[in-house]
This record gives C-alpha cells, sequence and structure tokens, in this order.
C-alpha cells in the first residue's frame, strides 16, 4: 500500500472495531471531488474574461485610454448639472477614450448605477447618460434645416450613440430614398458592455435597424428621425409680409 497513513490504520484496526481506514479513504475520495469541482468552476468563471482577451472585436475597458482632465470636467459638469433626480452617478474620474472604427472617438464614463455617460467628439459634439440600459438602440441625430419660403434639410445628416446588444450583433441604417448602409460597431467590454457608433451622410435618413448575431431583429428606431426632422421645421418661422 502507497499509503503511510492508510497502513497506519491497518496496523491499529482490531476486529470489532469502527472502520477507519474507510472513513479515510471516502474523506480522500470527496477531497478529490471538491478539488475537481473548484477547478472546472474556476475554468467556466474565466472563460468570459479570455473570450473577451481574444475577441480582436472587443475593447477589453481597462486597455482603453483614460480620458484626458478636459473631459474629465465636461463629464463632472454632466453630473452636477443634471437636474432633481436625474443625477446620472456618473464617475467622471474613470471616464476613457475609445477610438471607434471610423477613427472618430468617444469618451466614456461608467456610472454608479451600472450604466455610463458618453460624449462624442466634433462634429457630432454631444453625449448623453444611459441609466437603465433599457434600449437597445440609443442615438443622438443631427439635421440643420435652411429655412426660407421653402424650408429644406441640408446635409450632412449625422447620427451617433450606442446599442446595448450582443457582441456581433449588427447595426443597419436606413436611408429616405429606400437604400441602407450596414454602421461598424465599436464593442466595449465590461465594465461597459455596449457598442458605439457615428456615421455621417449626404442622404436623409429614416431608420435604424438593430439585429441579433443570428439575424434576428431586436429594434427598429424610426421615431428620433421623425421628430428630428419635425422639430428642426418648426423652428423655421413663415416669412413675414
Amino acid at each position: 500500500m502507497n499509503d503511510p497513513l492508510a497502513a497506519r490504520f491497518e496496523a491499529l484496526l482490531e476486529p470489532g472495531t469502527p472502520d477507519w481506514l474507510d472513513v479515510h479513504r471516502r474523506a480522500r475520495r470527496r477531497s478529490r471531488r471538491l478539488w475537481l469541482i473548484a477547478a472546472v468552476a474556476a475554468v467556466f468563471l474565466a472563460i468570459p474574461t479570455v473570450a473577451i482577451a481574444l475577441d480582436p472585436t472587443i475593447l477589453p475597458w481597462n486597455s482603453a485610454a483614460p480620458a484626458s482632465s478636459s473631459v474629465v470636467k465636461s463629464f463632472a459638469s454632466m453630473v452636477s448639472g443634471a437636474p432633481p433626480g436625474m443625477d446620472p452617478h456618473a464617475k467622471p474620474g474613470e471616464a476613457r477614450k475609445i477610438p471607434l472604427v471610423d477613427g472618430g472617438i468617444v469618451w466614456v464614463a461608467p456610472a454608479a448605477n451600472g450604466g455610463f455617460c458618453e460624449l462624442f467628439k466634433a462634429p457630432y459634439s454631444n453625449g448623453g447618460c444611459d441609466q437603465t440600459r433599457g434600449f437597445p438602440i440609443s442615438d443622438s441625430v443631427g439635421i440643420t434645416v435652411r429655412c426660407g419660403s421653402h424650408p429644406r434639410t441640408v446635409p450632412p445628416y449625422l447620427v451617433n450613440g450606442h446599442v446595448i446588444a450582443k457582441a456581433g450583433s449588427t447595426l443597419e441604417l436606413d436611408f429616405s430614398d429606400g437604400t441602407s448602409v450596414s454602421l461598424p460597431l465599436t464593442w466595449v467590454g465590461p465594465l461597459i458592455d455596449a457598442g458605439f457608433y457615428e456615421y455621417s451622410s449626404n442622404k436623409p435618413m429614416a431608420a435604424l435597424v438593430l439585429r441579433d448575431p443570428g439575424g434576428s431583429l431586436i429594434e427598429k428606431e424610426t421615431k428620433v428621425f421623425e421628430d428630428t426632422y419635425k422639430t428642426r421645421f418648426a423652428g423655421c418661422r413663415p416669412p413675414s409680409g
């Protein structure tokens, strides 16, 4: 027998006494099972982190560069200027710089409640906060209207924002003329878990369509475009006289 402790138990064992050797064997088997369970659990817990590290399409949050002091101040102003009850609880000091696929930049600051705030670089130069992560598509539309006797929109048309969806999902932009284009998404891993985008076009925009990696529809957003057009045209006063 190779186990010294087991050999000692056998030497001490007398007829009619409790089989402590069997107890010892059971304890060793249980110990091995617990070790195996712990090892398997550790492997499964590590899978999401490893997957993010190996997936070049997902930017690990900790690898993004810290935001500059001026950007941190902008996030701080966003927090301090929030109306009562609408504090996004952002953490300006933890803001990071996210390079977008098209060469643009969005700065992102995590929030204490699991959401985040974002600031886009010019020409988009807008931002906001997603406190609930409840909407698959969050967007901002930039449309310029030239007023006069016949008000009309003028290019470029801008759209930017983020999606809350599984990495690998796709975002399509539909135009008013019936054509469409696939928008590149920059995916950021935990703590943020979102995909960011921006796009500029000379054609009027009509809808954003988000689909999961399998191609199933998640959401189609049209209202923000309709509302933006109405708001811009409403700002044009009819000529006097």
